[in-house]
């Protein structure tokens, strides 16, 4: 006979309530003699909570053998065999809350910067890139405009994919990822489910808000928790492009019912 805990004796407990900091998980194991806790967080959105088990995240929402098909005849038709370093762009067009919109302009500058940042620093020279963008026009515009100005020689704006089969093309494919706008969670799955080598090519814009929504102080608490610290910020500042490398900063995440640092 096993027993099943009930509703009525759930204990709230107050945990996750900030959007962006990771909570103590103590808080939990603390009151671990209640069957049952009701915890009022809402978003968790930061990677300590899971980033432990990212292996088996992946393993989770691993492709099906349908999807599979669909991105290696996808493979055969549009890259035609084509091996070069993949470097991905995901722009997004619409704003949510407080979150930038990806900026075209912003985006083009971008990319030929990083274009010629894995060139010099990473010594890759066959680079193509690949656009992903819920804004066809934006990702058919920058893919031309990158390929005209002679960065590359091909680009690909996937069109006719569902959403899902787009993030397995990122995970499957990307090799390199320009994060336009920090704000898409679609985005962010698709550079967190790269390949762990892959993960220090990582960039995503300084733009994180409108002007003025956060303080600094808060940007700052977000981009440690729900940043990976292998990610690398891509400042401007009047025109000129820079990478900033962040110091390994300790976060909490929760492993085995323990809280441990990494």
């Amino acid at each position: 006979m096993s027993f099943q805990p009930s509703i009525d004796d759930a204990v709230e407990v107050p945990f996750g309530v900030s959007t962006w900091e990771t909570d103590d998980i103590e808080k939990l194991l603390e009151r671990q003699e209640e069957s049952v806790a009701i915890v009022d967080g809402i978003y968790f959105q930061s990677f300590g909570y899971f980033h432990q088990f990212k292996q088996r995240i992946r393993k989770i929402f691993a492709p099906s053998t349908e999807i599979k098909r669909l991105i290696d005849d996808y493979d055969k038709t549009v890259f035609k065999g084509d091996r070069s370093h993949k470097l991905c762009i995901h722009l997004r067009d619409f704003e949510k809350g407080r979150f930038k919109k990806s900026n075209v302009t912003w985006t083009f500058e971008a990319a030929k910067f990083i274009i010629q940042h894995l060139k010099t620093q990473h010594n890759i020279e066959n680079i193509s890139v690949v656009v992903f963008s819920d804004n066809k026009n934006y990702s058919q515009t920058i893919a031309e405009q990158l390929v005209n100005e002679g960065s590359i020689s091909k680009a690909y704006a996937p069109t006719g994919m569902n959403r899902g089969t787009e993030m397995v093309l990122g995970q499957t494919k990307c090799q390199s990822m320009i994060l336009t706008t920090i704000g898409s969670t679609f985005g962010w799955w698709m550079a967190y489910f790269m390949e762990e080598e892959a993960q220090k090519r990582v960039f995503y814009s300084e733009h994180f808000f409108e002007p003025g929504q956060y303080h600094r102080n808060v940007i700052k608490d977000m981009e440690k928790n729900y940043i990976r610290p292998e990610w690398k910020r891509i400042r401007s500042e009047n025109g000129t492009f820079h990478l900033d490398f962040k110091e390994k900063e300790d976060f909490l995440f929760y492993d085995r019912n323990r809280l441990i640092f990494g």
